[in-house]
């Protein structure tokens, strides 16, 4: 028998056993196959050059299900199911080429995968593609589904997230920290549940894309955003026909796309926000499809916020499909950014006067040299929408409409049309 086989009889003999020994340790390099499902606690992997197969078979355990050593690489898992652990994939600091393919991790108390790079120790090249995530991070010690810090070119494709979370637990569905060059393309969020919930957090995060990703029919009771980007090193990133749609916050804000804290140079391309609802009646229920504050050099490009409603009972229940600058003036603006050919329609606040396409919050000395390319706001409002509404700069919620600030490049004379109800104002075309 030679060392392969050798090797590929051995890890089959012990799983049928894996009961008694409670674990497997694959200390050499080959291709090994899973013979059986295995209810021990943890498949770990302490070799370079490792590829596993799990035949289809499932690992079960009450704690790890698979471990991948650091300082590890070339290391490929496919082929089968990882149920009912604690954390479902771990990946050490300095691994890299590591690839995750048609794996399903369900019923994970805490995180589905978790990539533990640290400064000076990033992973790279590590790729999770055709991954399903079905009702993990439902502890009350949950807090991500997917967690990558300090990772170098990491790819999510062809991911479904599905009945993750719980109601009482603040979770974010994907959370990136400190990481660079990586793609996210093809993934679906949907019918996920938290009290806090945030679908994509990126955060010091640098050169990625974010390409056709979905976040659709989730609830939250508390809190909800689709997508964040903040922390002081987060610049170059590009979100390209990604989805924000029908997803439910029953008490506090809910944003699709949130733009925050010296963010830079980031493009958000034909994305959509539609048909979210925010059912709350405290001050902070608004609905905002698109946020910006406190960034710079920005591009919304084609971006559209249609159908988004708060307008349940509440002092300042604001519904604006493009939101620039923090209400209230406690944020440092908008600056040196371009909205291009964006629209803005049938967004409803608590009544008319809360209702708008585009706010530019005008108390927000930050919000200064941007530009308002062919943007188009229509119908937002209640009943009788403000034709000021559609497109305005205003200090606050009932304050004069103050047309764009004079630091922006406005050019054409603003169209305002009202007939019979229909509102399409301020269409600007440099």
């Amino acid at each position: 028998m030679n060392h392969q086989k050798k090797k590929l009889f051995q890890i089959l003999l012990l799983l049928l056993f894996i009961q008694e020994v409670n674990a497997y340790t694959i200390s050499d390099p080959g291709y090994f196959t899973l013979g059986n499902s295995t209810y021990g606690e943890i498949v770990r992997i302490s070799s370079n050059n490792v590829t596993l197969d799990l035949g289809g078979n499932t690992i079960f355990s009450a704690s790890q299900g698979i471990l991948i050593d650091s300082g590890l690489s070339r290391i490929k898992i496919f082929n089968g199911i990882i149920d009912s652990c604690t954390k479902g994939i771990t990946i050490g600091p300095n691994c890299s080429s590591i690839s995750i393919n048609n794996i399903d991790i369900a019923n994970c108390l805490e995180r589905g995968v978790e990539i533990l790079g640290t400064l000076g120790n990033e992973a790279s090249k590590v790729t999770l593609e055709k991954v399903r995530f079905d009702n993990c991070a439902t502890s009350t010690s949950a807090d991500y589904l997917i967690h990558a810090n300090y990772v170098q070119n990491l790819i999510l494709e062809k991911l479904l997230m599905v009945n993750n979370g719980s109601s009482g637990v603040d979770i974010r569905m994907v959370n990136i920290q400190n990481s660079s060059r990586c793609i996210f393309k093809d993934i679906i969020c949907q019918d996920n549940q938290a009290l806090n919930f945030e679908g994509f957090h990126f955060e010091n995060t640098i050169n990625s894309l974010v390409r056709e990703v979905e976040v659709r029919i989730n609830t939250a009771s508390a809190t909800f955003v689709g997508f964040r980007f903040t922390g002081t090193a987060t610049f170059e990133n590009t979100c390209k026909n990604c989805v924000v749609s029908e997803n439910i916050c029953a008490s506090g804000p809910l944003i699709g796309f949130d733009l925050l804290e010296t963010v830079s140079k980031h493009m958000l391309d034909q994305c959509l926000v539609a048909n979210n609802l925010t059912t709350g009646t405290t001050i902070l229920s608004n609905c905002l499809g698109f946020n910006l504050d406190q960034v710079a050099l920005c591009t919304l490009l084609k971006c559209r916020a249609i159908s988004n409603s708060a307008m349940n009972d509440g002092t300042f229940n604001i519904a604006a499909g493009f939101h620039i600058g923090t209400s209230g003036g406690v944020g440092t603006g908008v600056k040196d950014s371009e909205l291009s050919e964006c629209v803005a329609a049938n967004n409803k606040g608590y009544n008319d006067e809360r209702s708008f396409g585009f706010r530019v919050v005008s108390d927000i000395t930050g919000n200064t040299n941007n530009t308002y390319v062919g943007n188009i706001g229509i119908r937002n409002g209640v009943s009788t929408p403000y034709a000021q509404n559609q497109i305005v700069s205003t200090a606050g919620v009932g304050s004069s409409p103050g047309g764009v600030p004079s630091s922006s490049i406005v050019t054409k004379t603003t169209v305002n049309i009202n007939n019979s109800g229909l509102g399409i104002s301020n269409i600007r075309v440099i």
